[in-house]
């Protein structure tokens, strides 16, 4: 193989980097490396458990030497930059759902009913993150506050 071919071909390395995650409007997440060496782009698909602000390693999974772009892999979460969230709690028979509100996309958190406090469907609450494993299907949370009781219509 020439060394021009060998100069843009995509390549696979062992390379692993500690970064913060960044997610975009979209949904594409970028580790910002804190050596300024660049950031690593990192699918949805491949976030691992982070959420937005998370500080991770990521591994370099492809890399291309020609325009120095590299894509990545989360392989783990150092430390979560926030546990605890605001946003609205929908519930349900069996269980409940916290959306929160941001403009940076994240998981909808279950709440079991155990943990929804007192809180009632559409109040605005505070939920703190209890666990986020990759095995979830969904990240479990408990309500930490009530901000604001849905407003209820009183007329009859």
């Amino acid at each position: 193989m020439n060394k021009k071919k060998e100069k843009h071909k995509q390549k696979s390395s062992d390379h692993i980097l500690k970064g913060t995650l960044d997610i975009t409007r979209s949904g594409i997440g970028y580790v910002v490396i804190a050596d300024g060496s660049g950031d690593i782009l990192v699918r949805p698909g491949n976030f691992n458990t982070a959420l937005h602000g998370d500080t991770v390693r990521v591994k370099i999974t492809r890399e291309n030497f020609g325009n120095g772009k590299r894509e990545g892999k989360i392989t783990e979460v150092i430390s979560r930059r926030q546990t605890e969230f605001v946003g609205t709690l929908q519930l349900s028979t069996n269980f409940a759902f916290f959306i929160a509100d941001t403009d940076k996309p994240m998981p909808d958190l279950y709440i079991p009913l155990e943990n929804i406090n007192d809180a009632k469907n559409k109040d605005k609450v505070v939920v703190h993150l209890l666990k986020r494993d990759q095995d979830d299907k969904k990240p479990v949370g408990e309500v930490v506050s009530i901000i604001k009781h849905r407003m209820r219509m009183m007329l009859q």
